[in-house]
């Protein structure tokens, strides 16, 4: 944890996976000269924290999205303003992107717009799916290499 003024960096550490639907089984990698399969659990995130909201960083979120942001969520008191990263849903079942849908709009109580800019391994679906959220509002922006992010305390 790294504390500047206004600002605190959280890196996540591994991730408790707690939803089942989130969990999978095709990932392998060679242990000893066996294949086995690899559930990535060290998996993390990076944790931007204001005074007033916290901006979270994703790799690939091989952990899943409701069970990282829930992590985030034990981590700090503060309302998620922004999702940043990749969020492993390009080939994900039409229940999980609505189960995901669905949390992204009951998973916090706060007043002002989510911005999420799914990247790398998200996939399309997921942006259409985020855009269709009308309360809370959430507002989903398909990012790419080279966007620049620019965050203050005061938001």
């Amino acid at each position: 944890m790294l504390n500047i003024k206004g600002l605190r960096i959280i890196l996540s550490g591994e991730i408790p996976r707690k939803y089942s639907i989130e969990d999978f089984d095709n990932f392998f990698s060679l242990q000893n000269g066996t294949l086995k399969i690899d559930k990535i659990l060290d998996d993390k995130c990076l944790i931007f924290e204001y005074e007033d909201h916290v901006v979270v960083l994703l790799g690939c979120c091989h952990s899943g999205l409701m069970s990282t942001l829930d992590y985030v969520k034990n981590l700090t008191d503060k309302p998620i303003s922004h999702i940043i990263g990749g969020i492993h849903m390009a080939h994900a079942s039409e229940e999980k992107i609505s189960k995901t849908r669905e949390y992204l709009r009951t998973f916090q109580n706060y007043e002002g717009t989510v911005y999420v800019f799914p990247i790398h391994c998200s996939g399309e679906k997921i942006i259409q799916e985020i855009n269709k959220i009308k309360f809370p509002e959430i507002k989903a922006f398909n990012a790419s290499v080279g966007t620049i992010f620019t965050f203050t305390s005061q938001f």
